[in-house]
């Protein structure tokens, strides 16, 4: 009697229907222009800001290139102010307050649909913003804004409703989404939020990057060591805004530029690949390798178990 085998068939999928479309970016190409930005907070248990520095680039032959390096300082302390200009004196490095940053800089690249790049996201855009408060729509979200005024009819001090702010909602300690929203109110005082149709917030967290290429949650420092980043690795806290505290943040600013073109030029691959498979995953949509994952099965047009017929 014959033998009988097992015969096993390789077979490939072809998609039926076109792929969905969260995973489509909004404009198809990463953004043009990038803002990154770093605070230096004060070393007791709020933390709050005590003066940052941020570095305008633009995307040049597929890397970002630093147009223009700034700082910023608190509002309402002048001798910190003092100290800032003569450390800028005869340079190129630009100079204003938290509130020019947030009006001139943030708002504006946030505005444009821009790259706003952090290490820890969360925590540098709650330092710059003006009023947070618990999201009225998502249980794990805080809802943070960057320009405030006074009603003149109450008296009480309110979010613009022209300008955006931006809904966090942490996932866990290396990611989190990150959604535009506008204040509204109306007659009765009621607190609203409207979130925007298709959110233009390109918030990319280097530390969820680097978790998303290395399976790790690592800290600045680890995370240059690894990427071979030429940046002061040892985190520091400061009391003082002082010439080695300007120094240092200045040297952490400019290597997270560094840590973000060699993070980005790791991830290209996997976007090269998955765009020819009409799938397009950017960098700051990515949220750890289970979504990087999720993203080839689409592209081979492999649905997930809960999607697949019993």
């Amino acid at each position: 009697m014959a033998e009988r085998l097992d015969l096993y068939f390789r077979a490939h999928t072809v998609p039926a229907e076109p792929q969905k479309k969260h995973w489509t970016h909004p404009q198809g190409t990463e953004p043009e222009h990038a803002l990154i930005f770093r605070c230096t907070t004060t070393d007791d248990e709020k933390q709050d800001l005590l003066f940052g520095a941020y570095i305008c680039a633009q995307r040049i032959d597929g890397k970002y290139v630093a147009k223009e390096i700034g700082l910023f300082c608190r509002d309402g302390h002048p001798e910190e102010m003092r100290v800032l200009k003569r450390f800028v004196a005869g340079s190129a490095l630009e100079l204003g307050t938290v509130q020019e940053f947030r009006r001139k800089v943030f708002l504006k690249y946030l505005k444009a649909g821009s790259l706003i790049v952090a290490y820890a996201a969360p925590f540098e855009i709650s330092r710059v913003a003006v009023k947070w408060n618990k999201s009225l729509k998502h249980r794990r979200a805080f809802s943070f804004y960057f320009r405030v005024f006074q009603d003149k009819k109450t008296g009480k001090i309110r979010p613009s409703g022209y300008e955006p702010g931006l809904s966090i909602e942490s996932l866990d300690a290396s990611k989190a989404i990150y959604r535009l929203i506008k204040y509204k109110f109306h007659t009765q005082d009621a607190k609203q939020e409207e979130e925007e149709q298709v959110s233009n917030a390109h918030i990319l967290d280097l530390k969820t990057l680097t978790a998303v290429l290395t399976g790790e949650n690592c800290t600045f420092g680890s995370a240059c060591e690894m990427f071979s980043v030429s940046a002061s690795k040892a985190h520091k806290s400061h009391s003082r805004v002082t010439k080695p505290a300007i120094e240092h943040l200045l040297s952490t600013v400019t290597g997270e530029l560094e840590l973000l073109n060699r993070l980005t030029e790791k991830f290209h691959p996997h976007r090269a690949s998955l765009a020819l498979n009409r799938v397009e995953l950017p960098p700051e949509r990515c949220y750890s390798p289970a979504t990087l994952a999720k993203a080839y099965f689409s592209a081979m047009g492999i649905k997930p178990p809960q999607k697949r017929n019993s």
